[in-house]
């Protein structure tokens, strides 16, 4: 059997306050409704076709990434090797309703956990995991949904071992943690102590800022470490560490991405069936992590 299409994907933890289940599930429905939202230069991206699928308890989507030409600005004639004339522009005719270098992208919304798990490479077309916060950021930070849902966090889930290793990593002279409120889905004991603190003293975000004595370095106690724990899943951390040569890196949660990738036969199974089954192979991996 030929094995020579991938499938790669990644997976997203958005969370709002208060929520249901429903909520999710309405928040994508009205994010779907908004249309394009540009996510870096002349790329855009919208969020279409939302079917929910109660049977599994996944809710299926795609987003569709493309560039928005200028068509008034100068046109390359490459036969002339010089800039289009007027009258050769005017020989163009690209309707507005079509956009070049497409991708569609698929994904699913797991809403009893509120992540989501999307493609992240279509037919040699990536949607970076960059490139799927600054879109998920943006789409949800659209006025029409932030007054009806309120803020959305958006945050990338890690790998798992590169937190840890960034947790592990000597000689940390700064350290700086963002921490967004986690939802109180199974959450472990710290998680439900540290969003009762901030829900006591209406807190949505806060940040804890570390600078090492002089030719020292942070030492990490269980509750810091704890705490970069849930900020890699729930916003992020950033550390300055000093190398053996004496140099300095700068490490983040953000740097680490989950990405999984598996390759199959297209005469053996569709890519669309394929990405459902690895995404319910994942669920269960994936929300042991986030809880």
């Amino acid at each position: 059997m030929a094995v020579n299409n991938k499938l790669q994907l990644g997976v997203i933890n958005i969370t709002v306050h208060p929520h249901t289940q429903d909520d999710y599930i309405e928040l994508l429905q009205s994010a779907s409704k908004i249309g394009a939202v540009k996510v870096r230069g002349t790329t855009y991206c919208e969020l279409r076709h939302v079917e929910v699928d109660e049977a599994e308890g996944l809710v299926y989507c795609e987003v569709y990434k493309y560039t928005d030409i200028d068509k008034d600005a100068p046109w390359y004639n490459t036969n002339t090797l010089k800039l289009a004339t007027e009258d050769e522009v005017k020989m163009l005719n690209i309707p507005d309703d079509y956009k070049p270098n497409a991708g569609k992208f698929s994904l699913y919304l797991y809403p009893k956990k509120h992540v989501i798990f999307y493609q992240s490479y279509y037919r040699n077309t990536e949607f970076s995991s960059k490139m799927a916060v600054n879109f998920f950021d943006n789409l949800f930070g659209v006025a029409s949904i932030t007054k009806k849902f309120g803020v959305v966090n958006v945050t990338h889930v890690p790998e798992k071992q590169k937190v840890s290793e960034f947790i592990d990593y000597s000689h940390k002279e700064q350290l700086s943690i963002i921490l967004t409120r986690p939802n109180p889905d199974s959450l472990a004991d710290v998680e439900k102590k540290l969003l009762e603190r901030m829900n006591s003293r209406n807190v949505a975000e806060y940040k804890e800022d570390y600078k090492a004595i002089e030719s020292k370095e942070i030492s990490l106690d269980d509750d810091l470490k704890n705490t970069i724990r849930i900020a890699s899943k729930n916003g992020y951390a950033t550390t300055k560490v000093r190398l053996p040569n004496g140099a300095k890196k700068i490490l983040s949660t953000r740097d680490y991405p989950y990405s999984y990738t598996e390759y199959f036969d297209p005469k053996e199974i569709n890519e669309t069936v394929m990405f459902k089954e690895s995404v319910k192979k994942l669920i269960d991996k994936i929300t042991d992590w986030l809880n």
